[in-house]
């Protein structure tokens, strides 16, 4: 299962809402960009507006920023996106079976992704040396005290391939899209991360160095996970 760092058509949609007059509701309003339309969305038969955490997220905004508008304090945060046309299966995979395996697996690829970019000048046996050592790390970590936030949904609909023209509700496509907001007490998780790789830096200057940087990296990611 490959994942990758990507918002998909909500994104898309919601920074183009933040950017709107007023709030996006859920009558139809078109997005050019992704030919999607959303059709309803979590809260909006209560008349409801987009949470800020939702745009703050999908706009890109810091850590510190999202946290705020989810009311966070010292808290990692890992926000995972799930499309499908089935809402319940969404939100019980996601919840119950998916958040903990694929929040390890994205700070496993994080950890690749750092150590590379943290050894240019070095040969590419080395860097993938290190590269399976500290990945192979952090793949065995638990992440105890991981609890869910909340969630946010929306329903979209697209013509189908082909399609010009609706005539009918038949020549369009549903989707809904699934976000759900993990968190973790900062202390909690930099104990875990130090844990992992305790006895790396022994080596020399240069592995503590390094490790310093992944951790500080990880500690101030905040990650939306995408299931491509």
């Amino acid at each position: 299962m490959k994942i990758v760092k990507s918002f998909g058509i909500i994104a898309a949609a919601l920074i183009f809402a933040s950017c709107a007059s007023k709030p996006v509701k859920g009558e139809g309003f078109t997005f050019a960009a992704s030919k999607a339309e959303i059709v309803d969305y979590k809260g909006q038969s209560f008349g409801a507006d987009i949470p800020s955490w939702v745009i703050d997220a999908t706009n890109g905004k810091s850590k510190e920023t999202v946290a705020k508008a989810l009311g966070l304090k010292n808290k990692m945060i890992w926000i995972l996106q799930r499309d499908g046309q089935n809402l319940d299966m969404l939100q019980i995979w996601t919840d119950q079976v998916d958040g903990r395996t694929e929040i390890a697996s994205g700070i496993e690829q994080n950890v690749g992704d750092i150590v590379k970019a943290s050894m240019t000048n070095e040969s590419s046996t080395d860097v993938n040396r290190k590269v399976s050592e500290y990945s192979t790390r952090l793949s065995n970590i638990t992440l105890n005290g991981l609890s869910k936030e909340t969630d946010y949904w929306t329903k979209t609909r697209s013509l189908k391939t082909g399609v010009k023209k609706a005539l009918n509700d038949s020549d369009y496509n549903y989707k809904y899209t699934y976000l759900v907001v993990f968190s973790m007490d900062e202390n909690v998780y930099e104990r875990q991360l130090n844990a992992a790789l305790d006895d790396l830096d022994n080596y020399d200057d240069q592995a503590e160095t390094l490790r310093k940087r992944i951790t500080e990296q990880l500690m101030n990611q905040i990650e939306i996970e995408v299931e491509k």
